[in-house]
């Protein structure tokens, strides 16, 4: 549970067990059930450097006999104490007021320092019921808390892959206390011009009919006869283009991995989203023709975040395939998940579609 849960926890402990009594015939006291409540049972490094108060009540049985006091205290044993030790907070019970809030200041449990990368603490909060008349009796509950210092382990981006105005992100989260994953982003180039409307691309160049007709490829035979590209070689047999990899094996929208990056700094990145997935998700919104660079860090359920895991760059690319086309008709349809093919839930909208295409050709044809 985090430090800010309001779910509660309810620890009771029967009086049969935790009371000590001595008797007096002469006086029958009412005795009393203690039990305690949570807003939290675990937290982490977060709430401690910002001095969380972690919220607790007591509860007790009714009618309350005179003179009863509830006195709360932290202790690192498991096993509440009969006695409550110097410092105590001492709460006078009433019959009006049956559960009595108090509060523990997560550094108390932690510590001051409020320490990471190491092992977890914990201590019992204790609750000690005492009511004295000619007969003094004692009860006591007891909870846990744990105060977690470990931050997960980080998690593995595996690829970065450009989709339309979007980029997929695949990662693997290895730790069972996971809650979401952080992702940072940034734009490293500029991208396409919004002005460009992706429904009704520019037109391409006009066609220069005459170019052809002057016979300055064919007749002249600078490029047939010459042989400067043939037989020089500087293409095929050079092998910048096709061995080197640059281009064949690069990819304008895949993936490539920072080498060499500098550190990663949170100030250099403008971009944060989350994500509840374990294995990946999709980042929406951004430019085409841009190319993005990303991490990826986790938080646990305490409240700890990992540190960031190994950077990739990406670049979104317009693609006007049928799912572009579909959408510029006005589909509503969502599909892809901002990539640029539309994927199965735009199945049933493109069969649709292409049924009401053929009833329209034959309706023109009868």
């Amino acid at each position: 549970m985090r430090p800010t849960s309001l779910a509660a926890l309810v620890l009771l402990a029967p009086l049969a067990a935790g009371a000590q009594t001595t008797s007096d015939t002469s006086t029958t006291n009412t005795l009393l059930s203690i039990s305690l409540t949570s807003g939290s049972l675990d937290f982490g490094v977060s709430a401690c450097q910002n001095n969380t108060s972690i919220v607790f009540s007591a509860a007790y049985a009714s009618p309350v006999p005179t003179n009863a006091i509830l006195q709360v205290f932290l202790q690192d044993s498991s096993a509440c104490a009969t006695t409550a030790p110097s410092g105590a907070k001492t709460l006078q019970l009433s019959e009006t007021n049956r559960v009595l809030p108090f509060t523990v200041a997560a550094q108390t449990v932690a510590g001051s320092a409020c320490p990471s990368n190491t092992t977890d603490t914990t201590k019992t909060v204790c609750a000690l019921a005492t009511v004295t008349s000619t007969s003094t009796t004692t009860s006591t509950a007891a909870l846990t808390l744990t105060y977690h210092s470990a931050p997960p382990p980080v998690p593995t981006l595996n690829s970065a892959e450009g989709g339309d105005t979007a980029v997929h992100l695949h990662w693997v989260i290895t730790d069972s206390n996971f809650d979401h994953v952080i992702i940072h982003y940034r734009q490293l180039t500029p991208g396409d011009s919004s002005s460009v409307d992706p429904c009704n691309p520019p037109a391409p160049a006009p066609f220069d009919a005459g170019a052809s007709d002057a016979g300055s490829q064919a007749d002249s035979g600078s490029e047939a006869d010459g042989g400067s590209e043939a037989d020089g070689g500087s293409e095929a047999d050079g092998g910048s283009e096709a061995d080197g990899g640059s281009q064949a094996d690069g990819g304008s929208d895949a993936a490539t991995a920072d080498a060499g990056a500098p550190a990663f700094n949170e100030a250099d990145f403008p971009g944060k989203t989350t994500s509840k997935s374990t294995t990946g998700d999709v980042v929406e919104g951004l430019l085409n023709g841009a190319t993005y660079q990303f991490y990826v860090e986790e938080v646990d359920t305490f409240g700890n975040t990992s540190a960031q895991s190994g950077g990739l760059t990406a670049t979104p690319q317009l693609v006007h395939d049928f799912y572009r086309r579909y959408r510029c008709e006005g589909g509503q349809e969502l599909g892809g998940f901002g990539c640029a093919t539309a994927g199965a839930a735009l199945l049933p909208a493109g069969g649709a579609l292409a049924a009401a295409l053929l009833l329209r050709r034959r309706r023109r044809h009868p």
